[in-house]
């Protein structure tokens, strides 16, 4: 990238752009068929080296659109992904990830749940056009 300006030298630097990554957390592995409903978040930023883990959370910029986020359950029998409170129980729902924040909403409105319904595993996927999905981004979820 150069910058130059009347009356200034020219300056030039070189700039790293990295792909954006996502991954899942606060998903419990192992929950029982009647444990009640778990919040858990996608987050984005920086995947380490290995693409396992981000290492580094960033937030939106201020004014950017925000990020839709898609998460899948693979087995419908083993469990669905709930909105926020519990409802619209499916196989696959989205939230977003609004400008300023590197997340999506924990607990509360446009927020996600896991929902256990019976025993068995099921994978739940995470992703954002464009983005890594790191290992953390599919977690296998045992239900017991």
């Amino acid at each position: 990238m150069t910058g130059s300006a009347p009356g200034f030298t020219s300056d030039t630097v070189s700039v790293n752009y990295v792909q954006p990554a996502l991954e899942i957390i606060n998903l419990p592995t192992s929950p029982t068929a009647s444990s009640t409903n778990t919040d858990f978040v996608v987050r984005v930023g920086v995947a380490a080296a290995n693409n396992v883990q981000l290492q580094q959370i960033f937030p939106r910029r201020a004014g950017a659109p925000a990020l839709t986020v898609t998460v899948t359950n693979s087995q419908p029998t083993v469990a669905e992904i709930d909105q926020n409170g519990g409802v619209n129980g499916a196989q696959s729902q989205t939230a977003a990830i609004a400008a300023g924040q590197s997340n999506t909403p924990n607990n509360t409105a446009g927020g996600l749940e896991f929902d256990p319904l019976s025993a068995g595993s099921t994978v739940v996927t995470a992703t954002i056009p464009g983005f890594i999905t790191t290992t953390n981004g599919s977690k296998t979820v045992t239900v017991q």
